[in-house]
């Protein structure tokens, strides 16, 4: 009796060791971004989405979640296992004080929303939309969420403002941008919002 018992307790253990050892390799913190497009790789800082360079993945049925490897950041992002991952759906709480920061969803043909709450409420404030990825993708950014787009980058490294019920392009001079109004060149700014600072 007392030897059943042994090897019971020592199958238990070598069963719970086993399960642990890969349950901690299964779920190590991992670059999950590896095989993405590199289009789509830079746009992580921009979309808050870094960590998923390092976080930790679950299976749950047709999808996975990742986690950050890092306990400050809360977010999560939810993926389809079907079509290479997309479409997907990111839930940002970027400070872990329970309040969601950004809120990304990006389908199969790599067309993406974000939708950001910067105040700190939990409501969202402004948005943007990107048209996909590659040198002719488009992104246009509502700053306060009226339907109309404030700010444009794209196609490539062009920027445009929506200005007086107009879209004017943005010229760099010096470190600060402009737009020309009525003959002058005005600065602006296009972040956190669009505004014009001054008109010199």
């Amino acid at each position: 009796m007392k030897a059943n018992i042994a090897w019971f307790l020592i199958g238990f253990v070598v069963s719970w060791l086993t399960w642990s050892g890969a349950a901690f390799i299964r779920y190590r913190p991992r670059d999950y971004t590896q095989a993405w497009p590199e289009d789509l790789r830079e746009l992580l800082p921009l979309g808050g989405m870094d960590w998923l360079k390092n976080a930790r993945g679950y299976r749950i049925g047709s999808c996975r979640i990742f986690t950050p490897a890092n306990r400050s950041d809360s977010s999560v992002q939810l993926q389809s296992l079907t079509i290479d991952g997309l479409p997907g759906i990111g839930v940002q709480d970027e400070n872990a004080d329970g309040t969601v920061d950004r809120l990304l969803v990006v389908d199969s043909a790599h067309r993406h929303f974000s939708f950001a709450a910067g105040n700190g409420t939990g409501v969202f404030d402004s948005y943007e939309y990107t048209t996909g990825i590659g040198p002719e993708s488009k992104t246009f950014r509502d700053d306060d969420m009226d339907g109309q787009f404030n700010f444009r980058v794209g196609p490539g490294r062009s920027m445009a403002v929506f200005i007086e019920s107009q879209w004017r392009d943005v010229v760099g001079k010096d470190n600060k941008h402009f737009v020309e109004l009525e003959g002058k060149l005005v600065r602006i700014e296009f972040y956190p919002i669009v505004r014009i600072v001054d008109g010199n």
